[in-house]
């Protein structure tokens, strides 16, 4: 980001950047990744979980707390939920609070407007086949102040009639959601089906679909994974196989796809809230893809260096960043400057064009800033969450439970606001 200023004006634009820079950069460590970046030299922050783990999410308003919320997988049950906040003034990882959740858990996600609840997606401890979820009331709002860890979540609401492998909920964000209502909207994703669901948190509790879709019957079965459109109050991205199938929950039919795009399966998808026009995909073949959904035949800007599948793609709630994380277990963080991507793009359909087709139009700039943990088959990491507090950090989960919160580099920093 550059700005060109000139004269007196130049002084006081300067100062009022040094402001954003301390109030803005908090004096969190970042553990170095990669030999050839440039980093501070202060550790990572981590906890162990003591047991293996797949899904990680930010809890949102909290103030200035960084909090995330973490589902462990013991296969025989004994599971839980667990709290991590980090403590600024020690630069730690701590357990903020741990509660009981029987079955092992695939997907979690607190609730966008009420730090009390959240979400979750299980495997089911009998014979049966389905899966469940449930929505949770956490006592005290996640801050175990006391020592005990026996605690347990408190069912409010279950999502009944899941078939199958059911591994996707996601709370609704953006435009129509109500920060002060006690409902709230979501949407799972099971074997054959969609579906939407409304759920009144009050003392009455009830849990009610609204609207379903059939995904076998427009070939679309067996999802991944999924993301409301934080821009439009009805659309919804499923992630399935060869691409992504953005619906329209109104009509529950589907409105755009991105399919092909990767070689083999397509894994996670990610909107940008500062852009309407935008969404990051990624897939088994390493690759992240950055789509402009005005013109989705073509990705805007593919974005290499992994060198295992990618499992999770998301994008920066601030600024033009993204992070994503692999199974050669690293994370890397990249610039994402999406209108540079787009001038670029039209610069090579240009240029195609004049050449009689025979240039490819896609931009290939991969704009790494850092790598993040050493390349390894040995552990995987499966989850990436920003902040909601703190737009300058996140944290990476590895399958044997670890969870490590990393910054963005200084001078990627003084890059984005000077």
């Amino acid at each position: 980001m550059s700005t060109n200023i000139s004269g007196s004006e130049r002084g006081d634009d300067l100062k009022i950047d040094e402001e954003l820079a301390i109030r803005f950069w908090p004096s969190l460590p970042t553990r170095v990744g990669s030999p050839q970046v440039d980093m501070s030299s202060s550790p990572s922050a981590s906890y162990a979980l003591g047991e293996r783990a797949r899904c990680v999410a930010a809890v949102a308003g909290d103030g200035d707390q960084t909090v995330f919320a973490v589902g462990t997988q013991r296969l025989k049950g004994n599971n839980s939920v667990h709290f991590i906040e980090h403590d600024r003034s020690r630069n730690a990882l701590v357990k903020r609070g741990s509660y009981k959740h029987h079955p092992e858990i695939w997907d979690l996600q607190p609730s966008p407007t009420d730090a009390t609840l959240i979400a979750t997606m299980y495997n089911p401890l009998s014979v049966t086949p389905d899966y469940g979820g449930a929505v949770w009331r956490v006592p005290g709002g996640g801050d175990d102040q006391n020592e005990s860890k026996d605690g347990s979540l408190e069912s409010v609401a279950s999502f009944n009639g899941l078939t199958g492998a059911a591994r996707c909920v996601r709370w609704k964000v953006g435009v129509g959601c109500d920060p002060n209502g006690p409902s709230g909207t979501l949407v799972t994703l099971d074997e054959n089906s969609l579906k939407l669901w409304e759920l009144d948190a009050s003392p009455s509790t009830t849990m009610a679909v609204t609207s379903s879709s059939n995904l076998e019957s427009v070939d679309c079965k067996s999802p991944t994974s999924g993301a409301w459109d934080p821009h439009a109050r009805d659309l919804f991205a499923v992630v399935v196989g060869d691409g992504v199938s953005i619906f329209d929950l109104r009509s529950m039919t589907r409105s755009t796809s991105l399919i092909r795009h990767h070689k083999q399966n397509t894994l996670n998808v990610s909107y940008d809230g500062k852009n309407q026009h935008k969404v990051v995909t990624c897939g088994g073949d390493g690759f992240v893809k950055v789509f402009d959904l005005r013109n989705p035949k073509s990705a805007l800007a593919t974005k290499s260096g992994h060198e295992h599948a990618v499992f999770h793609v998301e994008c920066n709630p601030v600024y033009d960043l993204l992070v994503s994380c692999s199974a050669d277990g690293t994370c890397k963080l990249w610039r994402d400057d999406f209108l540079g991507a787009e001038s670029d793009a039209k610069t090579n359909t240009k240029r195609t064009l004049s050449n009689g087709g025979s240039e490819n139009n896609s931009n290939s700039v991969n704009s790494l800033v850092a790598t993040y943990g050493e390349s390894s088959r040995l552990n995987t990491v499966y989850g990436v969450a920003w902040s909601k507090a703190d737009p300058w950090s996140f944290v990476q989960l590895r399958d044997d439970g670890e969870v490590t919160l990393n910054t963005v580099p200084r001078a990627e920093k003084y890059r984005i606001l000077l």
